[in-house]
């Protein structure tokens, strides 16, 4: 005998990624929301304005997130809790793809 289960019982099953999914799709997690003292500057991209924390002086780190990516900020040695300053962070990497061992190209066949 088949088990089907309802539309409920699939809307309810929150532990499931797999690709058996309606629209045969895997959920992609969800990243951490951006530190709340954490601005992006329109006009510069890659560019973002951080807010000094509370108890945070010159010399020392503290955390932020940004796109999901956790990083140590230092706040410089002027800056005091509650000024904004610039960062810049290193760009994400960019996931690359293999290149094809030699051999490994579509061969084609001339008539």
């Amino acid at each position: 005998k088949l088990h089907v289960p309802t539309v409920n019982q699939r809307q309810n099953d929150s532990t499931s990624n797999r690709e058996d999914r309606p629209g045969g799709n895997p959920t992609l997690p969800e990243l951490p929301p951006d530190s709340a003292n954490v601005t992006e500057i329109s006009n510069q991209p890659g560019a973002y304005l951080v807010k000094i924390p509370e108890g945070i002086r010159g010399g020392m780190s503290f955390p932020i997130t940004i796109h999901g990516k956790q990083l140590a900020v230092t706040c410089p040695n002027r800056a005091r809790p509650g000024m904004s300053v610039r960062i810049v962070p290193p760009p994400l990497p960019v996931q690359q793809l293999p290149h094809p061992k030699k051999g490994d190209e579509d061969e084609v066949e001339e008539a």
